[in-house]
């Protein structure tokens, strides 16, 4: 029974306020609450999934490069890899090779020299942690009168308070970046911007920069590619692309999602 989420249930503007200290009462007529999971580290989950898979067989390989696709009469057949410790190279063959390496996804398309693959739109998003619990340790989120990010076209966004091991995660910050996940990085301006755009919406908080002991960056997919759409209209559902059925190679898969 702990490990079941509550229901949602309303709040009067009274217990909103309550709980919020510092929260700008204009405009406030309430409060939903809801409950949600959290992973304290995902990196774990990841190795638990690769642990299972092992188990039932398959064939596990860390710190191992793609460096080209094996395509053979128009299917691709296999990848080439290079052992990153060692440099040796060779060749590993199937009858589907999955892609589904998150922000890399069109390196991995780019791999099909001469093929023209749709490039699969992604957005840079930021989240920043501070060095303390907001509003006794609850997550909550907060509607900024900010776009989501640079160049963006909105007038409004939910920025989002989630405790984590005695601090607090903000976020999140969207815009368009022509940027690898190689060069990703986050910029004293964008955090700046993100921790401006949260005081604006929460003024209790009164987060200054010097609070900030680490940032989250990554590349996501968007809803439409379309530039002069909100960035922060991520993809909503994860996507699996039959490049074959789409008018490329057959035998390759593209697993795109947030």
């Amino acid at each position: 029974p702990a490990r079941r989420i509550p229901r949602t249930r309303l709040l009067t503007r009274a217990e909103c306020l309550r709980r919020l200290p510092g929260l700008s009462a204009e405009g406030v007529t309430g409060a939903v609450v809801w409950h949600d999971g959290q992973i304290y580290n995902s990196e774990r989950l990841t190795l638990a999934f690769v642990r299972a898979a092992s188990a039932r067989g398959a064939g596990v390989v860390n710190y191992l490069r793609v460096t080209d696709l094996l395509v053979m009469d128009g299917r691709v057949a296999g990848v080439r890899a290079e052992d990153r410790l060692t440099g040796a190279r060779r060749d590993v063959r199937g009858r589907v090779v999955v892609n589904a390496s998150g922000p890399w996804v069109n390196h991995v398309l780019g791999l099909l020299n001469g093929q023209a693959i749709p490039q699969i739109p992604h957005v840079k998003t930021i989240n920043v942690i501070i060095d303390r619990p907001l509003a006794d340790g609850h997550a909550f989120s907060v509607t900024s009168a900010s776009p989501a990010g640079p160049g963006a076209r909105g007038t409004a966004r939910r920025l989002f308070v989630t405790p984590w091991r005695g601090r607090t995660i903000l976020g999140s910050s969207h815009g368009w970046t022509g940027e690898t996940p190689e060069g990703c990085a986050v910029t004293s301006q964008e955090i700046e911007g993100l921790i401006g755009d949260f005081n604006r919406a929460y003024p209790g908080a009164r987060v200054q920069s010097e609070e900030v002991c680490g940032t989250y960056v990554g590349l996501l997919p968007h809803e439409s590619g379309d530039r002069a759409d909100d960035p922060a209209h991520l993809a909503r559902r994860y996507r699996i692309v039959d490049h074959g059925r789409a008018g490329g190679p057959v035998g390759l898969l593209s697993v795109i999602g947030v």
